[in-house]
């Protein structure tokens, strides 16, 4: 988006290296990179509508199998209702008409906010602001901000200060932009669970290099009957290390689950440390690394491996440091004792949805040939077999499963959540592939008019083919001719006064000669002009407003194309039919796009400097 190639910082996309390939390619694949414009300050309005949102009883809402919130026949009823006592619903229309389009998009945002996003899981709130959790690292991720007014109403929600509201002037998603790459390659430990997904969406090819040094690390998974028997199982693998000197890691999915398990701890005599200090085996202490103490993590991880260290983390995946068994500046001694006592334990208190998560949490044990041990403690109660809908057999439902059944059970929970997964972004690939050719050819149009030397011929082909666009419209030979709309739009687009007769007894030549007619007007106009102002400053100030109206219309052409990606999802269309309808459409706008940039470039051609006597 800048107006020069000596501003542009990326000039070609020749070989990307990428690192934790899994959190970037995979996870964050259709995570959008976007540039925001600002809007304006609407807090009251987002305030009135949270009041509306907070009112509203589960009865009003439902969340469907893909985890999307919608309003109830009830909710819609009761929501319209408050609305019109607040002023911003007329009485006379509902949520349903055009009119309250953009009035729906932002009640079903605060719906989001409320009923889908979690605090402490999804965000945290830090000096008055709500600040986004990467769901992969448990970092805070400040400066990051939800778009469409999604953010909004969180800070409506929490009652923090509302930020300004933007509009996406151009975005694209890490899939689309890492494909641009001439040549692609990338690492993480756990890349071969998504082999198939890399080969498929990005061309890659897959290999497993081997470790160093053997791994020693034992694996074990336990799957409980129930949450209360999971703690317990859980509190007594943590007492049992504590007794050896055994360092232990647990790893909790949220920063509610950690503070959670922290609360356990404590009412079982167990102290948190909340300033890090050099750690005394002797004392049943605990520190907690979450996204609230990410200011702390170094000297946190630090202290993590000495002898009966225990730490709660959340998603430990990413984090970039290892583990030393004995503490950072252990001794050999000091050493030697923990890897007497076994080296890390890891715990996992829940199954992630995709399996390799699993793995890279283990993976924090074992390293380097240090001896390790990882276990993972599940339960029937936990989200990932509710949400997959793993049923057990009345003779499976004791105290503890069999590890046969059990391992069953999670994978096939652990399947069915990947495969969705897959799907979805490769659903969301589908679209963006037809985006990204609109992006393409508009972004292209725009480097040449940045970097080339025929802005002049450009603007008198597109002045051209928007007189053509106006005589088709108005004056087609197979039906009578708009004379009143002919002139009309003659004057707004070009500025022109144009005498137009009716047609003879040869309509289509009387069409082409009224086109050429109004060519040789507006070419004598465009000439009057440049001689007056002189070419150097006509075309500079032609060429920004060209790029100008380029990014213009490309933000208003991703909102449409947003809207339409929408509105294809909710017509339940056969799966096969879905792209075709979406890239029939989206082809559709973006004519009207191009037939608009036509026509603005010729209106401000034809009005901008000097005008000719």
């Amino acid at each position: 988006m800048k107006f020069s190639a000596a501003e542009t910082v990326q000039r070609g996309h020749a070989f990307a290296l990428v690192d934790e390939a899994d959190a970037t390619l995979i996870d964050d694949a259709g995570m959008p990179l976007a540039l925001f414009g600002p809007l304006g300050d609407h807090s009251d309005f987002y305030q009135a509508i949270d009041a509306v949102i907070a009112s509203l009883q589960p009865s009003h809402y439902e969340i469907d199998f893909r985890r999307r919130v919608a309003l109830t026949e009830t909710g819609y009823s009761e929501v319209e209702r408050r609305l019109r006592e607040q002023g911003l619903l007329k009485a006379s229309t509902t949520l349903h008409d055009i009119a309250s389009i953009s009035l729906l998009h932002h009640v079903v945002q605060s719906l989001r906010a409320h009923v889908m996003l979690v605090r402490d899981r999804d965000y945290v709130i830090e000096n008055g602001n709500v600040t986004i959790v990467d769901g992969l690292t448990g970092r805070p991720m400040p400066g990051r901000r939800y778009d469409e007014g999604l953010h909004q109403a969180l800070e409506a929600k929490e009652g923090c200060a509302i930020g300004e509201e933007t509009h996406t002037l151009a975005a694209i998603t890490f899939q689309t932009y890492f494909r641009r790459y001439a040549r692609l390659a990338g690492m993480t430990g756990t890349a071969i669970a998504d082999a198939e997904e890399y080969n498929e969406i990005y061309g890659l090819d897959v290999i497993s290099i081997p470790t160093h040094r053997p791994m020693i690390r034992t694996d074990e998974s336990v799957l409980h009957a129930s949450t209360a028997g999971k703690l317990r199982a859980i509190l007594r693998d943590l007492e049992d290390a504590a007794a050896r000197g055994q360092p232990v890691l647990i790893g909790a999915p949220t920063i509610e689950r950690s503070e959670a398990l922290a609360a356990m701890l404590e009412a079982n005599g167990w102290r948190q440390r909340h300033e890090q200090t050099d750690h005394d085996a002797t004392t049943r202490t605990f520190a907690v690394l979450n996204a609230k103490h990410h200011a702390r993590e170094a000297q946190i991880i630090a202290a993590a491996g000495a002898p009966g260290a225990v730490t709660i983390a959340t998603a430990m995946a990413g984090r970039g440091t290892d583990i030393r068994l004995g503490g950072e500046h252990a001794d050999e001694a000091t050493r030697a004792r923990v890897i007497a006592a076994g080296g890390l334990l890891v715990i996992g208190t829940a199954h992630h949805d995709h399996g390799r998560m699993d793995e890279q949490l283990r993976g924090r044990a074992g390293r380097q040939g240090d001896p390790g041990r990882s276990i993972f403690h599940a339960s029937l109660e936990d989200e990932l077999l509710t949400n997959a809908a793993i049923t057990t057999q009345p003779a499976e439902q004791t105290a503890r499963i069999a590890p046969a059944v059990g391992s069953r059970l999670i994978r096939a929970a652990q399947k069915r959540h990947e495969i969705r997964s897959f799907d979805r972004r490769l659903g969301l690939l589908r679209f963006d592939t037809i985006i990204q050719r609109q992006r393409e050819d508009f972004y292209d149009l725009r480097r040449n008019i940045r970097d080339a030397n025929d802005t002049l011929t450009l603007a008198t082909r597109l002045r051209h083919e928007t007189i053509d666009d106006l005589i088709d419209r108005f004056a087609t030979p197979a039906a009578p001719w708009d004379i009143a709309g002919l002139d009309h739009a003659v004057r707004s687009v070009l500025t022109l006064a144009v005498e137009i007769n009716p047609p003879s007894a040869d309509p289509k030549a009387a069409a082409q000669a009224l086109a050429q007619h109004i060519r040789a007007m507006a070419d004598r106009w465009i000439d009057g002009k440049i001689a007056r102002m002189g070419e150097s400053m006509f075309v500079d100030i032609l060429r920004r407003v060209m790029m100008a109206l380029i990014d213009h219309l490309w933000s208003e052409q991703s909102d449409r194309l947003d809207h339409l990606k929408r509105r294809i999802g909710d017509r339940r269309l056969p799966p096969h039919k879905v792209v075709a309808e979406f890239q029939l459409e989206a082809f559709a706008l973006f004519e009207r796009m191009i037939a608009d940039f036509r026509r603005q470039v010729t209106a401000y051609a034809m009005r901008v400097g000097i005008l000719p006597a």
